[in-house]
């Protein structure tokens, strides 16, 4: 079966996603050393040393990351247009895949900036540093709450009837024990 010019583009945007989403997990950890974050009972003084000890890599990862964090706008927009194909009428759910895939893109995009910020300040304040460093650390680990926009039509249109042909939604398994249609 062939792919197809507009199938062939999706799955670029698609590569191109996972890539910058490799790219933001190398960075995390390896270079913003955030996989798994460090301890939060530390001392500002403590927070500080730790990013004067790790300022060019973390200035680095930052960066880095801060590039490749929109990985989930291309990737989104996809899944937003498959999801589209299956409705009828005006694509509602479609559209909040979109969104949701958008404001995942800000949260994701948000941590490496604050942590940015600490590690070009680590000479600073301890008490700056440490401030910066905690809003990083809690926007990446708490920022879940936008998900379910995003992953909701996605599993809405695994449950509707199955519309259009070759969909990468799977069928069936929620409506029937076998898996048929």
């Amino acid at each position: 079966m062939e792919i197809g010019h507009l199938g062939a583009q999706q799955a670029a945007i698609v590569w191109w996603s996972l890539t910058f989403a490799v790219l933001y997990g190398i960075a995390l950890l390896f270079l913003l050393h955030m996989l798994p974050p460090p301890g939060a009972t530390r001392s500002a003084a403590e927070v500080a040393s730790w990013y004067s000890q790790r300022a060019g890599e973390i200035r680095i990862g930052a960066t880095l990351a801060s590039y490749c964090a929109a990985f989930t706008l291309p990737l989104w927009a996809v899944i937003a247009i498959q999801i589209g194909r299956q409705e009828r009428g005006r694509p509602i759910w479609a559209v909040t895949a979109g969104l949701g895939g958008a404001v995942l893109s800000l949260a994701l995009a948000l941590p490496p900036l604050f942590l940015g910020v600490a590690a070009f300040n680590s000479g600073s304040l301890p008490e700056v540093t440490s401030v910066m460093h905690s809003l990083g650390v809690l926007t990446l680990v708490t920022a879940v709450q936008w998900n379910p926009f995003a992953f909701v039509p996605v599993i809405v249109v695994c449950v509707l009837p199955h519309k259009a042909p070759h969909s990468p939604f799977p069928r069936g398994t929620a409506t029937s024990p076998r898996g048929r249609h």
